[in-house]
């Protein structure tokens, strides 16, 4: 599997319509797109959960209809928040390039990232707890697969509630089935929007499904501070100055620490999952 490349292109009945599935690797992520294949381009979109709304990208052939993507382990869904954090302070996003800057500085021990909001005192991050986390995340993505989860799902506006979520979802279930994992899980956070909740609902009268214990301690604040990647006051700044949109409605940091999302889990061994996909080759 080549990282980056096209993996895989499936075709599949809809209502009497031939759709195209396009699957892809790049980066630890796994995306499948649907297509439905006419002369005529249109608009690829993308839901930001920065601004809560669904934008318009490229364009593209065909009919686009919706995507989905999935982080190939936890430690590298929480490292592309952590991404966010990093570039908005003027780090690296990247191991090999955060290494550059822990080796450079390392030279004068000047180990500490110092960071000022608009108002308020000097912040710091640690460099080499934030590297070695970075490695971390790498290192997940090498060893045997066993959880992944959901990093975005986006509709084209003009497809919403015609069930392309739903059959996006079990896409993805089956193709990570067969690459050796065992399990599927809703978006720690971040994507945790009211349709996308409904979906796993739908999914989960049908297929091996169960809620979860609710896993906010993985916001990413409380994480970075735990590991000792940032100080007291940052930990605090963060909470309190900057926001996202969680479920249907806009939280600080701070509130979605306190906040339990609703948490699905798929246990990909389910045979129910298998003898469709069965059923699909015959």
């Amino acid at each position: 599997m080549v990282d980056g490349a096209e993996i895989g292109i499936f075709g599949v009945d809809v209502r009497g319509e031939l759709i195209r599935g396009i699957t892809k690797k790049e980066g630890g992520l796994i995306s499948i797109t649907l297509q439905r294949p006419r002369k005529e381009e249109s608009y690829s979109y993308t839901y930001h959960s920065s601004t809560g709304t669904v934008d318009q990208g490229d364009k593209v052939s065909g009919d686009w209809i919706g995507s989905i993507t999935a982080s190939l382990s936890v430690p590298h869904r929480v490292k592309i928040l952590a991404d966010v954090f990093a570039s908005s302070f003027g780090l690296p996003t990247t191991t090999a390039a955060l290494q550059e800057l822990v080796n450079e500085r390392s030279k004068e021990e000047r180990y500490f990232w110092r960071v000022k909001f608009k108002k308020g005192k000097v912040q710091q991050i640690f460099l080499p707890n934030l590297l070695a986390f970075f490695k971390m995340a790498d290192q997940s993505l090498t060893e045997p697969p066993d959880t992944a989860v959901i990093s975005n799902v986006t509709i084209a506006p003009h497809h919403q509630k015609k069930g392309y979520g739903t059959l996006l979802h079990f896409f993805l279930a089956q193709y990570l089935r067969d690459e050796g994992f065992k399990k599927l899980t809703s978006d720690i956070v971040g994507m945790n929007t009211g349709g996308e909740l409904a979906i796993w609902k739908k999914l989960q009268a049908g297929w091996s499904i169960e809620k979860q214990e609710p896993m906010s301690h993985l916001c990413v604040p409380r994480m970075l501070h735990t590991m000792e990647i940032i100080d007291d006051q940052m930990y605090k700044a963060l909470n309190k100055g900057f926001s996202s949109h969680f479920g249907d409605g806009v939280y600080t940091l701070g509130k979605i620490e306190k906040t339990d999302f609703p948490q699905y889990e798929w246990d990909l061994s389910d045979p129910i999952l298998m003898l469709e996909q069965k059923e699909a080759a015959a």
